[in-house]
Order: C-alpha cells, then sequence, then structure tokens
C-alpha cells in the first residue's frame, strides 16, 4: 500500500489513469487499526491502490465480530478487481466529484440508494433495527415521481401538477430520505414550480 503524496512511483514507471474511490473494508473490533490497515494482505501492493494523503477511515458499521470502515483513496480502473480479492475489503466503491450546486436533472440519476446509505453512514443505524418503517417524511419541493418513489400522498396549489408528479430537485433529495430510511414513506408537498419559484 502506497499513500498518494508519497512520493514512491508505481511499478512500471510513468503514472497513469487513477481513479477515486472508497473501500469499504472488514476489519477486526480489536486492535489497532492504522497498523492493521498497513498489513500488505489488506491493501496488495499489485493492487496500486494508494490511501489519499490525510486521509481517515471512518467507521461505517460495528458488527458483533468486525467493524466496517470506509478508507478514500486511489487506483487504477483495470486493478479494481484485483482490489475486491483482498479477503479483508468488502466492496470498491466509486468516489466522484460532487458539487454543492450541482445537476438536479430528475431524467438521469447522480448515484445509488446504496451509495447514498454508504456516503451519509445510515447502515449503524440500520443494524439497530431503524430503517424508516412506519415514519412518512414530508419534502416540501418542486415534486417527487410517485412512480419512482412511495408517494402516499401530499398538497400542491390549486392549477399546479397533483402531488406524485415529477420535479427535479425533490427527486433528488427523495433518493436522500430513502437512501438513509429505505422503509419510509413520502408526502409530496409542492410548493417550488419547475422553475424554482415558490407560491
Amino acid at each position: 500500500m502506497k499513500t498518494a503524496g508519497g512520493g514512491e512511483r508505481e511499478k512500471g514507471g510513468e503514472r497513469g489513469e487513477r481513479r477515486k474511490v472508497i473501500v469499504e473494508v472488514r476489519a477486526p473490533r480489536k486492535g489497532d487499526l492504522d497498523e492493521f490497515l498497513r498489513r500488505p494482505e489488506v491493501f496488495p501492493e499489485d493492487s496500486g491502490f494508494e490511501i489519499t494523503a490525510g486521509g481517515i477511515p471512518m467507521v461505517i458499521e460495528q458488527l458483533e465480530d468486525a467493524t466496517l470502515i470506509a478508507v478514500q483513496g486511489t487506483i487504477p480502473p483495470e486493478m479494481v478487481d484485483r482490489l475486491e480479492a483482498s479477503p479483508a475489503v468488502v466492496k470498491v466503491w466509486s468516489d466522484p466529484k460532487v458539487s454543492l450546486h450541482g445537476d438536479c436533472n430528475d431524467e438521469e440519476a447522480k448515484g445509488t440508494l446504496e451509495e447514498v446509505a454508504i456516503a451519509i453512514g445510515a447502515k449503524p443505524v440500520w443494524h439497530q433495527g431503524a430503517e424508516g418503517a412506519r415514519i412518512t417524511v414530508g419534502i416540501v419541493d418542486d415534486g417527487v415521481d410517485q412512480t419512482r418513489f412511495p408517494v402516499v400522498g401530499g398538497w400542491s396549489p390549486e392549477g399546479w401538477p397533483e402531488p406524485g408528479s415529477p420535479g427535479r430537485h425533490g427527486h433528488m433529495v427523495a433518493t436522500d430520505v430513502l437512501g438513509i430510511a429505505p422503509q419510509a414513506t413520502i408526502l409530496d408537498i409542492k410548493t417550488f414550480d419547475d422553475s424554482g419559484g415558490t407560491l
């Protein structure tokens, strides 16, 4: 394992394309986490994986016999399968650049519900049995598509599309809600039009 910025060049000469990733790792519940991550069998040298300099491993979930952690780094795209073959690695997730004011186009997914759950750290809460069952979340936005999400009602101004009609920003918010609470239902409270205008 190498640390990005550490000065060691990959075997073979020049550095090629690298992908930002988050590696989900199964670590022992007891012991020194930093020492565990330095073991060559965790991040094999021939995978080319480099931990991001200054990155701090994040606990995702505490299991009875292990701790799931997330480690940020970079890797040559063609070596992802090699890294996932490590017994300690659960999954290698893409870590794309996220913009504060990004594209909220409801016609193109920007992440899966699973990726939302990992990014937000929802799994430890799920492990305690809290997945949103019997909870209804009101989304006050520009609309939530009932053909994609469990919309159970809502409200919209007279002359506006009915609750459950497609929105843009509301679609993104609904994805975040269900990424955290996958068993929740949604009230679509439409107060923004498609241009971002309000009542």
